[in-house]
């Protein structure tokens, strides 16, 4: 069996998963695999787009963070904001989520979700959507963005010992907005986006917690787009960067980062491009997504999961699967909320040790444009990759 059939082989089998799937993101989505909740819990701030999110512990309990962002409704003085809120997963068999206002609030720990307020950034820190964030050993930063008149470098750490923040002392060397973040080995690695003069970036360089230094630069220039990490089939962990908005507009790219050899690897396109079947229904060439990853048991397959966001300036509903062992994409059942991009994604580990992926916030509108009038969201979303359509709706 040459390599090539076997790979079209897995990939057959893999295809055989979606049950039915084809390329129109408003196909029927029942024959498509995977469901929503609603968890009817709302953002505590005002509803937003462009927001950032990461995960801390504290008293030996998981949480994540999710703040900054913009709502263009609002007047050009308030629509951006500093202010975060944490969510935690604390009873996998109730899909009731409770929102509290502080971290010593236990009486809310009877449901899912235990969110409260976290000190905002500090007043020296501009407000901001179109930022970036990550977690790096135990604490959380956030930088880079657009304040509304002014493309940042500064980074600011979060110390959820005492929910302080403090500026980091080495900015970014380059004013960027939209650009994406990963972390492997307690290193963090920034890069994309676009400046002031709205070109597309490629560059990346990596964070040690004290200083800034370059690495390989990304081989496309893109904007809006999503970034994780995985363990592959080789036990190494890798970053990617997938789709984007480029000069052409939505990139069809994902690239991998191998840190140790500090080199970007072209994968299979996210379109048509290749005389084997696998690809020919692929459209999931985008911007304005958001990505989460979840691990089954097998923690060297881990999967990837893409939703929302959209081809051109409207917003969409759209959600994939990425199998980075075999390198190839799966069509799963559309978001079931209002299409939207701009959201944030994350996940939760419950007390049995499994991991659930969330969607919140998020927008209708093109969050490169200051006061554009838009829909804008706080509900969050739990998925379900493997349950079927409308299971527990």
């Amino acid at each position: 069996m040459t390599r090539q059939f076997a790979y079209s082989m897995v990939a057959m089998a893999i295809a055989g998963l979606a049950l039915g799937t084809t390329a129109c993101e408003d196909e029927d989505t029942e024959d498509l695999q995977g469901n929503w909740y609603n968890t009817e819990a709302e953002y505590p701030g005002v509803v937003r787009g462009g927001a950032v999110s990461f995960k801390i512990e504290k008293d030996g309990k998981e949480y994540v963070l999710v703040g900054t962002g913009a709502n263009t409704n609002k007047t050009v003085e308030r629509e951006r904001f500093r202010d975060f809120y944490h969510v935690s997963l604390d009873n996998a068999n109730t899909q009731l989520p409770t929102w509290s206002v502080a971290w010593s609030d236990t009486s809310s720990y009877k449901n899912d979700f235990v969110v409260g307020g976290v000190r905002p950034m500090p007043s020296e820190a501009a407000a901001r959507n179109g930022a970036v964030a990550f977690t790096l050993n135990g604490k959380g930063y956030v930088g880079l963005g657009y304040d509304g008149t002014h493309y940042l470098n500064d980074f600011w750490e979060y110390n959820p010992e005492d929910n302080s923040w403090s500026k980091v002392a080495a900015d970014y060397p380059d004013s960027l907005r939209f650009a994406v973040a990963f972390v492997i080995d307690n290193v963090a690695y920034v890069g994309t986006g676009e400046d002031y003069d709205y070109n597309y970036v490629n560059k990346f360089y990596k964070f040690d917690g004290t200083k800034w230094e370059a690495v390989a630069t990304k081989k496309t220039k893109v904007s809006q787009a999503s970034a994780f990490t995985c363990v592959a089939s080789d036990g190494l962990e890798y970053g990617y960067v997938v789709g984007g908005k480029g000069t052409d507009g939505a990139s069809y790219m994902l690239e991998r980062y191998d840190p140790r050899n500090n080199t970007w690897t072209t994968m299979n396109y996210t379109k048509d491009h290749s005389r084997n079947d696998f690809d020919d229904n692929y459209t999931l060439s985008s911007y304005g997504h958001t990505v989460f990853v979840l691990y089954p048991e097998d923690p060297y397959q881990c999967r990837v999961y893409l939703t929302t966001g959209g081809a051109s300036s409207a917003a969409g509903k759209a959600t994939w699967e990425y199998f980075p062992a075999y390198d190839y994409w799966v069509q799963r059942t559309a978001f079931e909320g209002s299409s939207r991009k701009f959201a944030v994604s994350f996940t939760l580990r419950d007390r049995s040790g499994k991991d659930h992926g969330f969607v919140s916030t998020g927008t209708t509108g093109d969050m490169t444009i200051s006061g554009s009038s838009a829909s804008f969201y706080g509900d969050t979303w739990l998925f379900n990759p493997n349950a079927p359509y409308e299971y527990r709706d």
